[in-house]
C-alpha cells in the first residue's frame, strides 16, 4: 500500500500546482486527477478484499474446482485447519455427479445451496506453481496437472511413477491396479491430488491472487463488484 499513498501524495502535489496553469488546462489537469483518485480508491477497495479472501480460505470452508475451457476436472472442499496437518476430515470430496451438479448450481449464480463459503475456480496455468508432492515416487505440479487433466488418471499416474522408477509398460499396468486399490474412485483420487496444488497455491510466497483474477485464471463465486474491478485497476501495491 505505500505505492497507493505515494501516487496520492503525487495528487496532491499536482493539485496545488494547477493554480499556476491556465483555466483549460487546471480543467483538463483535475478531470486527470479525478481519475487518479477513483482509480487509487478502488484499488485500496480492491487490495482490502484480497486480504479478506486470504483470511476466509485459512478461517472457513471453501470449495476449488479445476476448469479448463468449457471442461470442469476436479473438485475439493477444504475445511479450515487448527492444527498443522491436514487430515482426510478435512476434506469434502465430489464425485462426478456432484461436480455437475456443482457447476450447475455457479451456471444458476446459486452455488451456496451445495456448498459452504465460497467456490474458487482455477484453470491449470494459476495452479502451475514449482511444487513437489511424495506418493511414493516425488512429484511435481506438471505431473499431477497431467493426471488431473487426463481421461484416465489412474492409467497417467502410473505411467508418471513408472517413468520415475524405470518400470516396464507391464510394472505400469500392475501399478494402475494398486492405486485403485488405494484411491478408490477417480474423482476421490482427482480431488486429493487437486488438494495438493490448492494448498501449494495458496502458500504465501509466489501467490497471485489479483493477478490470476485479472486474467481471468481465478474466478471466485460470488464475485464482488471490486473482483470485478480488478480487471480494470493496475496491480501495484496488490500482492
Amino acid at each position: 500500500m505505500t505505492t497507493v499513498i505515494l501516487v496520492l501524495m503525487g495528487v496532491l502535489i499536482i493539485y496545488y500546482a494547477t493554480r499556476f496553469l491556465g483555466d483549460g488546462m487546471k480543467i483538463l489537469t483535475k478531470i486527470f486527477l479525478i481519475i487518479i483518485v477513483l482509480l487509487t480508491v478502488m484499488t485500496i477497495l480492491v487490495f482490502k478484499d484480497i486480504q479478506m479472501l486470504k483470511e476466509e480460505v485459512a478461517t472457513r470452508e471453501s470449495t476449488f474446482i479445476l476448469s479448463h475451457g468449457e471442461q470442469a476436472y476436479a473438485a475439493i472442499g477444504i475445511k479450515p485447519v487448527e492444527e498443522e496437518a491436514f487430515s482426510h476430515d478435512s476434506f469434502v470430496y465430489y464425485s462426478a455427479e456432484e461436480l455437475d451438479e456443482l457447476i450447475e448450481t455457479i451456471g444458476d449464480d446459486d452455488s451456496a445451496r451445495v456448498t459452504k463459503g465460497r467456490v474458487f475456480i482455477l484453470t491449470p496455468s494459476a495452479l502451475n506453481k514449482s511444487y513437489r508432492f511424495d506418493l511414493g515416487v516425488a512429484l511435481d505440479e506438471n505431473d499431477l496437472l497431467r493426471v488431473l487433466l487426463a481421461t484416465d488418471a489412474y492409467k497417467e499416474l502410473a505411467a508418471s511413477m513408472s517413468s520415475r522408477l524405470n518400470m516396464t509398460e507391464e510394472g505400469a499396468e500392475h501399478m494402475v491396479a494398486g492405486l485403485e486399490n488405494s484411491y478408490g474412485d477417480e474423482a476421490h483420487l482427482k480431488g486429493y491430488l487437486l488438494a495438493a496444488l490448492v494448498i501449494n497455491y495458496f502458500q504465501p510466497e509466489g501467490l497471485k491472487l489479483a493477478k490470476h483474477i485479472k486474467s481471468r485464471e481465478l474466478r471466485v463465486v460470488p464475485e464482488t463488484i471490486t473482483f470485478k474491478a480488478i480487471r480494470y485497476v493496475p496491480l501495484i501495491g496488490l500482492e
